[in-house]
């Protein structure tokens, strides 16, 4: 493989590639990012975690030799930020070695085999969406795949503490029912629905901090208000059905 690539645009998609690589890795071929020069004149890099991958693709002075190669992500992201803005920097590989040039400087960069680099994901993806970029600077990020497994033991017990919040709101909703002072539903599809709403609505990872301790009575009186209208009650009549009690 040999091409040469502008330095700025190099710089640019290395620092977003070689975000996703750990400093200290116990598998070598992740600490790597691979380099893929291609015949119509565009090079390729692609990082990965196994559990992210991030490609980058950008236009190339010139592409010489068509090929690909793996060499230090962090390494070669570090001679990229020190070389002199302007320049033209270029690869070449060849027996296990890989020789960057820019100008005077010269480094010769330790390679593993393309071969040996893990791809998650080949070819076109047929779903794309957007996020706000705001969204994702928020303190608080909903996952919507949980990188490790949850514990057996604590998901037990967490779901043991729901059921039994389930089944005293299924209590209280049959109560009311026979004092007439909710409509006709379905308390034990009612009951979950209310749990759901109440705990996550409070103590999810998108609920909002309270400020105080009147911000925190305050959201759960409107948290549960809101269960409550679900479920048919008029405000004026379910606000004489929440209490506040401290748990000690």
């Amino acid at each position: 493989m040999k091409a040469t690539i502008e330095r700025a645009t190099l710089l640019k998609c290395l620092s977003h590639v070689q975000s996703v690589v750990e400093r200290r890795n116990t598998i070598p071929i992740l600490s790597n990012v691979l380099i893929e020069a291609s015949p119509s004149g565009s090079v390729r890099l692609m990082a990965t975690d196994l559990d992210l991958q991030v490609v980058e693709t950008m236009g190339a002075v010139s592409v010489d030799a068509p090929g690909a190669i793996t060499v230090s992500a962090h390494l070669l992201f570090d001679i990229a930020r020190k070389l002199p803005d302007g320049s033209q920097v270029s690869f070449e590989a060849a027996e296990n070695r890989m020789t960057v040039k820019a100008g005077r400087s010269r480094f010769s960069l330790p390679t593993l085999p393309r071969d040996d680099f893990p791809v998650i994901v080949e070819g076109d993806l047929p779903t794309s969406f957007e996020i706000p970029a705001r969204t994702l600077a928020e303190r608080r990020l909903a996952w919507a795949v949980l990188a490790e497994p949850i514990e057996a033991e604590a998901d037990a017990i967490r779901l043991d503490f729901r059921q039994s919040v389930a089944a005293e709101i299924e209590a209280r909703i049959r109560a009311a029912r026979t004092r007439q002072l909710l409509p006709e539903l379905d308390a034990r599809a009612a009951a979950p629905a209310i749990v759901g709403a109440v705990l996550e609505g409070l103590i999810g990872p998108l609920a909002p901090e309270p400020a105080d301790a009147a911000a925190a009575r305050q959201a759960v009186q409107e948290t549960t208000l809101l269960a409550l209208r679900a479920l048919g009650v008029v405000d004026a009549r379910a606000r004489g059905l929440v209490a506040q009690v401290p748990l000690g």
